[in-house]
Order: structure tokens, then sequence, then C-alpha cells
């Protein structure tokens, strides 16, 4: 397929402007790019699988019916406001049933004091950040030719000098600038708001 300037105009929705229109494919990646970081938050919290697949249930069908006062009220990020639905979700739960802390106790003073703002950076900003970037170039990789895809990739992903890139792939180092550019250009109109950027 050929570059996403072909198929996709400058003025596209972003896939949460798309979500918000009740675009299902739109709705589909939004779950697909977040999922594994709320089943993650449920974990981190203390809640076991089944719960925590339940829970990502709840979330997601709140963050559906509430999508449009995301845009109405945002004071901060999509994560961010996804983190407050997940916790609200999480701590109902926890009043029917607690979760178990480490070591065997009651999770019920975890819960009164947990932090309103999202987990720690540490949470979201190694292992969790690198796997949702991943999951966010996953969904915009076909619009991109190979030549342009492994160009960005050289200097985005395995953090290559663009000069180097160039050589490896037979380009200008103009050219790899550019597939860089495109790529990122087409992660911000594709994901907008729901994912911030480096």
């Amino acid at each position: 397929m050929s570059d996403s300037t072909s198929s996709y105009g400058l003025t596209s929705p972003s896939m949460l402007g798309r979500a918000r229109q009740q675009d299902s494919d739109a709705w589909r990646k939004l779950v697909q790019l977040y999922s594994p970081l709320v089943f993650h938050w449920c974990r981190q919290s203390g809640f076991d699988s089944h719960t925590s697949a339940d829970l990502l249930q709840e979330t997601f069908l709140a963050v559906h019916k509430a999508l449009d006062r995301f845009e109405r009220e945002q004071a901060g990020s999509f994560r961010g406001w996804l983190w407050t639905i997940a916790r609200n979700k999480m701590r109902d739960a926890a009043r029917k049933s607690p979760p178990v802390a480490s070591g065997g106790s009651s999770a019920q003073a975890q819960w009164q004091d947990l932090a309103e703002p999202e987990p720690d950076e540490q949470s979201v900003s190694g292992e969790r950040k690198h796997s949702l970037m991943h999951r966010a170039f996953d969904l915009i990789r076909v619009d991109f030719n190979d030549a342009t895809w492994a160009a960005f990739q050289g200097v985005m992903i395995e953090g290559k000098p663009a000069r180097e890139v160039a050589a490896e792939l037979g380009l200008s180092t103009g050219a790899v600038y550019q597939a860089r550019a495109r790529v990122l250009s087409r992660l911000r109109e594709e994901l907008g708001d729901a994912v911030e950027f480096a």
C-alpha cells in the first residue's frame, strides 16, 4: 500500500474523533491500543485475571458512553481520563470484594490511599509506554510502503543515525528524515489526543 498521504487526507479526524462518531473501526483500534494498559492497571492494583478482564470491559463500556464528554471537558490527556474511569471501576469492585494485596492481606487500606492521578510514571513510562507506542505503530504500519517504514524504524525505533539508515537503505539522508516526518505526522493524525508523543 502507498504512503498514508494517498489514503488519508490531512483533515481526516483522529481515531478519537471517529470513535465519537460511532466509527466501529476507530473504536476497535482504541480498545486494541489501550486494553493491555487498563488490564495492567487492574492487575497492578491486586485484582485477579478474571476480575481484571471484567473491569476492562466495564471500563471501556463507560468510556464508550462518555467519549463525547472527554472532548468537552478535556483538561488533560486521554490516558489520564481513562485512568480515572478505570480507577472508579476498580474502587466499585473493591467495595464489593476487596482485592488481595501481596502477602495475602486485604487491600482495602490500599484503596483508601489510592492516589487520584494515574499510577506513577514508572508504571507507564518504561515497558508499558514502550508497548503502547508499538501497538500504535502496528495500527498505522499498513499505511506505508516498505522503504518509508524501514527508514522510520531505523531512526525512531532502533535509534540509528539518519546517515547510517540512509546508507543501509540506499536513500538520501533527506529521504530518511522525510519518512520519519511522514510516519510521525500519520501517528498524530490517526491517534490525535489518544497518545502523547515525545
